[in-house]
């Protein structure tokens, strides 16, 4: 999410200067000159670099039609199980000019995907209650918007509360639904036709019934029956197997269901009739053949034209594309029966990928869809590699002990890429999905030896990398710490994993200030360590100006009860810290307790008793009052209340919550809203006790306004309660 926020600053900040070129351009007079061809096409994903940093983006539009360069607005993306995600989405257009783009921030093609398979998740723009609810990059693009489902007894400003393609059912099963086939409006009233029974399949969806009358609903029907989105496919995506549907001669031939809407169907077709996208072959040949287009009248018979396909793990490839011409002779239907040549599957035809590279510049499995090419998208230009040459491998050699070697990426996640013994590695390294910034050897026993990236080489470049292993004797301060003074958290000692330090999760999940494996973050101007774990603990060197008891001081915070953290000097326990439950992760409060300490250096450990607590900072006075500081009351407390489990949780996986009523109270309904803070009447639901899969780390706010049976309503909030990591 770094990446993406620092590749859309970066766009951003280039806008003002491409306002000012507009202008001046349009001061001239009659001196507009057509834009030159566009080195990139709608779907291009594109790796730009700028202050030794590497981020991706797609781009979404051209504009060739009043200035001298082509201009692009794009999206910053992630690939994530294969396929690219928009996390942050705008509607308004922000647009960067090519001479920009390539000159300055170094962009150059890696690869081309269809727009329909890349997915905006960004829940601010696509709403629902599940995770993947994405609208495709297309659909955005055709100005499809989401509605919100509102709040009870809240109005939605949207004329239109579903879309087609939305998958409506219940959000405790979210891999059986029913599909949005169809939006239509009669005397003002919105009604929805409606399929059942869509089955997901990945990130596809399934639908093995299809009827050609109508099965039509209203949206206050479709709530009644407890109905409401909980995701969303582009049409393209959702798969009709209705034999009843698609006669022939395999059963399932896999039309889309933007394909029936479209009205492609095979009903009363003859021995010999086609549609664009059918894979035909017959028995003495290994070789399929793909529909690329078909033509018929009432007085000429259909004509075919075909290309020949080769099927891959991720489905039918075009390796040879004639523009302006075909691979087979267009063939009639009956030469087509003379070669016996039988329906034996098909594809939606933006599924099918021309993987030419005369068409694709070079880009391997890369190329444009045939449903790209058929709705006039132009062939590649060929491009040529960018300034510094190929930045797509790199060679390392590193000389440590026996050590895992980790390649950490520009987030601050490590991938362990092997492990070496004495003597030179040569480690070849893929700058695929994500760009390495660092690379990390790790010994049990030595501290651990870090290799920072400044400048990216060349295909084929030897980079030289030194890492020399230390033992680790111990821990060594990461900074002085005067006692009396202040020890931020996050200053832990240097000496890795079981000497400064004991963390049972890899990385950073925070991605804050260090590149060890201890969580930090920094959220609203606060720097702290998070997402603990019970048994984790961190420790200090720290030295002593005399010997006395000291009033320590901590600042922490927790949603949960039952928390401590047991303080050590040199090995031995020395005071307990009991870590109040302050309401959230973002509420931080100070606690205190007297600890002696003698003068000298001593080694202070603080080890954490109980999951999901926060500590900012540490502190040591001399005397002092020890104050006792006030309990925070349980939220809710002779009101109503809300819990989830697990908290923290790992992003992606299921967090249940459980709601308490006021006392004496019955709930006859509740609304939730999954974050208040950043999207109210967003990312919702109307489950009295549901269940939220949170999409990516951080910390949430969830909110919950509730119905009683007496026509009461109570709403309560818990800001910064859950964690995700």
């Amino acid at each position: 999410m770094h990446q993406i926020t620092t590749a859309s600053r970066r766009l951003c900040a280039l806008a003002p200067a491409a306002a000012l070129l507009l202008l001046a351009l349009c001061l001239l007079a009659g001196s507009v000159q057509a834009a030159d061809a566009p080195r990139y096409v709608v779907g291009d994903i594109l790796e730009i670099t700028s202050a030794n940093q590497t981020d991706r983006i797609v781009v979404a539009s051209v504009d060739t039609t009043s200035l001298s360069t082509p201009y692009y607005t794009t999206y910053g993306v992630v690939q994530s199980a294969g396929r690219y995600e928009i996390p942050s989405f705008w509607h308004h257009d922000l647009k960067v000019d090519e001479q920009n783009l390539v000159e300055n921030l170094q962009a150059h093609r890696i690869g081309h995907i269809d727009p329909i398979l890349v997915i905006i998740t960004d829940e601010t723009v696509t709403g629902g209650d599940m995770k993947y609810t994405g609208l495709s990059l297309a659909e955005a693009l055709a100005g499809v918007v989401y509605a919100v489902e509102p709040a009870p007894g809240e109005s939605s400003v949207y004329p239109n509360v579903y879309v087609v393609g939305d998958i409506l059912g219940n959000v405790t099963n979210p891999n059986l639904g029913s599909v949005i086939a169809g939006v239509g409006d009669s005397d003002g009233t919105t009604w929805y036709r409606v399929y059942f029974d869509a089955v997901r399949s990945g990130d596809r969806w399934i639908l093995d019934e299809f009827y050609n009358n109508d099965m039509a609903f209203t949206a206050s029907l479709l709530d009644q029956n407890g109905m409401r989105r909980v995701a969303h496919a582009d049409p393209h995506t959702v798969i009709v197997n209705d034999t009843m549907t698609n006669t022939g001669d395999i059963g399932w031939y896999r039309l889309s269901l933007a394909e029936i809407i479209a009205s492609t169907s095979y009903d009363s077709m003859g021995a010999w009739h086609f549609n664009t996208g059918d894979i035909l072959g017959n028995e003495t040949s290994a070789t399929r053949y793909i529909v690329g287009a078909a033509t018929a009248s009432d007085t000429v018979p259909a004509q075919y034209t075909l290309y020949e396909v080769v099927h891959g793990a991720d489905g039918w490839r075009i390796p040879t594309w004639v523009n302006g011409g075909v691979p087979f002779a267009v063939p009639l239907e009956a030469q087509l029966g003379d070669l016996a040549f039988d329906l034996v599957d098909h594809t939606d035809p933006h599924f099918a990928v021309v993987t030419d590279p005369t068409v694709t510049g070079g880009v391997t499995f890369s190329g444009l869809s045939l449903g790209e090419i058929l709705e006039g998208t132009p062939g590649y230009p060929v491009e040529q590699p960018p300034v510094g040459g190929d930045k797509g491998y790199f060679l390392v050699s590193t000389v440590p002990a026996s050590a895992d070697i980790y390649l950490v990426d520009i987030s601050g996640t490590r991938y362990l890429q092997g492990t070496t013994s004495a003597g030179p590695l040569n480690v070849t390294i893929m700058l695929t999905a994500t760009p390495v910034k660092q690379i990390v050897a790790n010994l049990s026993g030595y501290r651990e030896a870090v290799y920072t990236i400044t400048q990216y080489p060349a295909k084929g470049q030897t980079v030289p990398v030194s890492l020399t292993l230390e033992p680790a004797g111990g821990p060594t301060p990461y900074r002085p710490h005067p006692i009396p003074g202040r020890i931020q958290a996050e200053d832990y000692d240097l000496g890795g994993e079981g000497h400064a330090y004991h963390d049972t999760t890899a990385g950073n999940s925070g991605g804050a200030y260090r590149h060890e494996d201890v969580d930090i973050e920094t959220a609203g101007g606060i720097t702290n360590v998070g997402w603990v774990r019970s048994g984790e603990y961190l420790t200090y060197t720290a030295t002593v100006q005399s010997a006395a008891t000291y009033t320590m001081t901590a600042r922490v915070a927790s949603p949960n009860s039952g928390r401590a953290i047991v303080v050590s000097v040199d090995g031995t326990p020395a005071a307990t810290l009991t870590v109040p439950n302050t309401g959230s992760f973002a509420t931080f409060r100070t606690v205190q307790v007297p600890v002696t300490l003698a003068a000298g250096t001593h080694t202070l450990r603080l080890t954490f008793q109980g999951d999901g607590q926060n500590i900012d900072w540490i502190a040591f006075a001399s005397g002092g009052v020890i104050t006792t500081p006030t309990p925070t009351p349980t939220p809710g407390a002779g009101g109503p209340s809300f819990t989830a489990a697990p908290n923290p949780a790992k992003k992606g996986t299921p967090v249940k919550f459980t709601l308490t009523p006021s006392a004496g109270k019955t709930i006859r309904s509740a609304w939730w809203s999954f974050d208040a803070t950043a999207h109210l009447n967003t990312w919702n639901s109307r489950t009295t006790n549901p269940t939220f899969y949170y999409p990516s780390a951080g910390t949430y706010s969830p909110l919950v306004k509730i119905t009683y049976t007496d026509g009461s309503t109570e709403t309560v909030q818990r800001t910064g309660y859950i964690r995700a990591t």
